[in-house]
């Protein structure tokens, strides 16, 4: 590997457990991570950690290090490796190796960093639509005309930071909205079939990352 391999305090317990397993349950619990689809519910699903041991920091930092092993271009023995030089006299005898080139993990890892890789990620989304009267130069007057007028508000998250935009629409950007958002439901649907069909899990990323 050609970086050192530095692990935080947050993954040093979840590491120090894992390579303190016995090798054979090191083996199986590979097996079972690799008998998933590799959805992030399904793999904590097989993740028998210790009551002190929260599954999804042990999850957390497998995939920190099968990142940190893509990142530099090394395989899962050398990953291996680093994280008993990383752990110093905390190592266990085992060999985490199996879990390192764990197909399934790997897929999770790999889809999780394509799902993120956007300047931008979208939080939530609203659409507030409000009455806007129009008043007369003497405002003790009842209005005679109003405006419907529509904000979305848009919260996203940058560079690790909650982010919220506001844009005004109006009943003609709704259509146009309605229109694109069919236009990318089709176009979603027909690339979903073709993917099946050629044999392609399709990854559903709400499920496969809650």
């Amino acid at each position: 590997m050609r970086d050192e391999l530095y692990v935080p305090p947050r993954f040093r317990p979840s590491l120090t457990w894992l390579t303190s397993l016995d090798q054979a349950r090191v083996d199986e619990l590979a097996r079972a991570i690799n008998s998933t689809a590799g959805s992030r519910g399904e793999i904590l699903g097989v993740l028998n950690t210790p009551d002190d041991l929260p599954r999804p920091e042990v999850l957390n930092a497998l995939l920190s290090l099968v990142n940190f092993r893509l990142s530099q271009g090394g395989t899962a023995a050398e990953a291996a490796e680093s994280v008993k030089a990383a752990l110093g006299d905390d190592a266990g005898p085992a060999n985490i190796e199996p879990l390192l080139a764990a197909d399934r993990l790997l897929t999770h890892a790999k889809a999780a960093d394509l799902a993120s890789s956007y300047e931008r990620t979208l939080e939530n989304y609203r659409l507030i639509t409000e009455m806007r009267p129009v008043f007369d130069e003497d405002v003790s007057r009842d209005p005679s005309s109003t405006l419907v007028v529509h904000q979305l508000e848009l919260t996203y998250v940058k560079n690790g930071r909650v982010e919220l935009a506001l844009f005004s629409l109006t009943s003609e950007d709704l259509e146009q909205l309605q229109l694109q958002l069919g236009r990318a439901q089709k176009k979603e649907a027909s690339i979903r079939r073709i993917a099946k069909a050629s044999g392609m899990n399709v990854i559903q990323q709400k499920q496969f990352f809650a």
